[in-house]
């Protein structure tokens, strides 16, 4: 397949709809959403010098048929992927696709074969010169996916660097299925923490970005990643600001005691997924309470209800999730040779 290949400055230069038919086509995330990146240009989660969109069409009829949001970023790797996988790499500019708040690094592209990868990849490795990048990276590449193998038909280096999560809902009919195909402390855990949260007068409200106290949400979610070093990952300015700019894509979870938040969780929907974006949580906010594992039954419920087959919880954390019947899907990054 043949693409008509260009580079854009800005999401905005292309028709929101035609944008978003791409990525619903393509199976992509809500990572990929025209409102999610156009947050991220007024909003930068983490510091960006440059950034430029390689959209390719059919020359044919026109038809949008690849996008791959790109960033140039400088010592920005708060999940220290380059660090620890690719260190020859970490202080030096980077290309990157997509952001390192983006878990599945998967761009939408349509019908890509050999030919057309090869001029993916040719296109953004003539914008990384232009931007004055070392290298280029398209990091949290699912293993299994069309555009893992397009990038090693390309001959870019593979790194396997990290495993995202996901939970399967198409075997259950219900939230009270899901309990019964979990084992049997998981299920009894679940339970129990609803109950605690019953009897103390735990309150659960999902609501919209602009209708929550994001403000809150991003100091427990801070305190929580602290004790990873990674409380930047959550900028008290920006976050709560670039979340009300998902609208529709976006929901948030809000478990209140007394008044005061103990728990929230942000949600991002598509087509075919529920993603389990962030938390924030308070230690020993409420006697024998996890609140978190609220957060995440009342994801199970979100998805259920939105009839869509996927619940992504992101990285790390293994043994919570394969507890409650996630399976890993390893990530990789692909990287390019020096080009200076």
């Amino acid at each position: 397949m043949t693409l008509q290949l260009d580079v854009l400055r800005s999401v905005v230069d292309v028709d929101a709809e035609d944008w978003d038919g791409l990525v619903a086509a393509a199976g992509a995330p809500a990572f990929y959403h025209h409102a999610f990146l156009s947050a991220l240009e007024q909003l930068p989660l983490h510091a960006v010098e440059d950034r430029a969109y390689v959209v390719g069409r059919d020359p044919g009829d026109g038809t949008l048929r690849c996008g791959v949001p790109t960033y140039l970023v400088r010592g920005v790797d708060p999940m220290r992927v380059l660090a620890d996988h690719v260190p020859e790499c970490a202080d030096e500019p980077v290309l990157l696709s997509h952001v390192w708040h983006c878990y599945d690094g998967s761009p939408p592209v349509l019908g890509g074969d050999e030919h057309a990868w090869g001029e993916i990849v040719a296109t953004v490795e003539r914008l990384s010169r232009e931007v004055g990048a070392a290298r280029f990276c398209f990091a949290n590449v699912e293993d299994d996916s069309e555009a893992a193998r397009g990038l090693t038909i390309a001959g870019i280096r593979c790194v396997e660097i990290d495993r995202r999560f996901v939970l399967d809902l198409a075997p259950v009919a219900d939230y009270e299925a899901y309990l019964a195909s979990i084992s049997k402390g998981a299920r009894s855990n679940l339970r129990r923490y609803q109950r605690i949260a019953d009897d103390a007068g735990v309150e659960l409200r999902t609501l919209a970005p602009e209708e929550a106290d994001l403000d809150a949400f991003v100091q427990l979610a801070r305190g929580n990643a602290a004790k990873y070093g990674n409380a930047a990952y959550y900028d008290e300015q920006r976050f709560p600001r670039f979340v009300r700019l998902l609208g529709e894509t976006a929901r948030v979870i809000e478990l209140r005691h007394e008044g005061r938040l103990i728990a929230g969780g942000i949600v991002l929907i598509d087509a075919a997924h529920v993603h389990w974006w962030s938390v924030g949580y308070a230690d020993h906010a409420v006697e024998r309470l996890s609140p978190a594992y609220l957060v995440f039954a009342e994801i199970v419920r979100i998805a259920l209800a939105h009839d869509v087959r996927w619940v992504e919880c992101g990285r790390r954390n293994e043994a919570f999730k394969r507890r409650h019947g996630l399976t890993p899907r390893p990530l990789s990054a692909f990287v390019s040779p020096a080009l200076n």
